[in-house]
């Protein structure tokens, strides 16, 4: 009786086996399909009469690159005698003679075309007509100080409205070597002599050294008074004046001098709300007589 029941398992085991696995069931044992076996299944009739579906890629962003700035590089190029002008064809005319040490010129802008002569020691000359009239237009030898080749009468700018107001600014050092910006008004009487009572004061700076004194006065566009000061003087600015802002020094100074005592600060200027150099105040007026 033992032995029927072992044949009979026996034999539901072999059919079992023959049969393969259930549905649903994981035979470990069965290879895995190649991918030949893959491609051929996927390869049917269904795509021929299957409806097609139509996918809706999901949205990416749009990556704009970013180019980088390209520099255009100019490469002088060497100039041969033949493209520089024939010197033999000019000729050249003294137009004013006798300066002394004439380190600017400029026109006031009154429509009269005279151009006026900065002169190093303290004098603005005028030349007009042809020539240069005898008498300077301004003498402030007196209080100008020349003990270096870099002081002196530095610079000179007539105001914009100078046909209004008869104003005109100068850059100087003085006596103690300490550069003066000032301002001075043209005579009503006479539009060819300045009046040297009528400094007004803008700035003194204390210069430490007798060179690097600056001089550079120019009215911007925008009706601004614009000052370029040295850095002081010596060798490689040893008090590091260029980058501090401990003074104004080594500075591009920009002033309102249309209003203010003696002048404002332009809203627009980079330290006007502080942060810069504060300037001790100076009087309403400073007049040599």
């Amino acid at each position: 009786m033992e032995r029927a029941y072992t044949l009979l398992l026996l034999v539901f085991l072999i059919a079992a086996c023959s049969a393969g696995p259930p549905e649903g069931s994981l035979d470990v044992a069965s290879p895995p399909a190649t991918v030949e076996t893959q491609a051929a299944a996927t390869a049917s009739p269904i795509e021929e009469t299957a409806t097609p579906i139509t996918i809706v890629p999901t949205a990416t962003p749009t990556i704009v690159p970013t180019l980088a700035p390209t520099a255009t590089i100019h490469t002088p190029t060497a100039l041969s005698q033949a493209s520089l002008p024939d010197a033999s064809t000019y000729t050249w005319l003294t137009v004013v003679g006798s300066l002394q040490a004439p380190v600017g010129i400029t026109d006031p802008g009154d429509g009269t075309g005279r151009l006026f002569i900065v002169e190093q020691p303290g004098r603005i000359l005028v030349w007009g007509s042809g020539s240069l009239v005898p008498a300077p237009f301004l003498d402030i030898t007196d209080r100008v100080g020349t003990n270096g080749s870099e002081r002196g009468l530095l610079g000179l700018a007539f105001h914009p409205r100078y046909e209004d107001n008869g104003y005109f600014y100068v850059n100087y050092t003085d006596r103690q070597g300490d550069t003066v910006i000032a301002r001075f008004s043209v005579s009503p009487d006479d539009p060819g002599l300045a009046l040297p009572a009528s400094e007004l004061q803008l700035l003194r700076i204390s210069q430490p050294y007798a060179n690097h004194n600056g001089g550079a006065v120019e009215f911007g566009p925008d009706g601004y008074l614009y000052l370029g000061l040295g850095d002081g003087g010596s060798a490689g600015d040893p008090q590091g004046n260029g980058q501090s802002l401990a003074t104004l020094l080594g500075k591009i100074l920009r002033l309102d001098v249309d209003r203010g005592e003696p002048y404002a600060v332009p809203p627009d200027n980079p330290f006007s709300a502080g942060g810069g150099y504060s300037y001790p105040s100076m009087p309403i007026a400073t007049v040599k007589t």
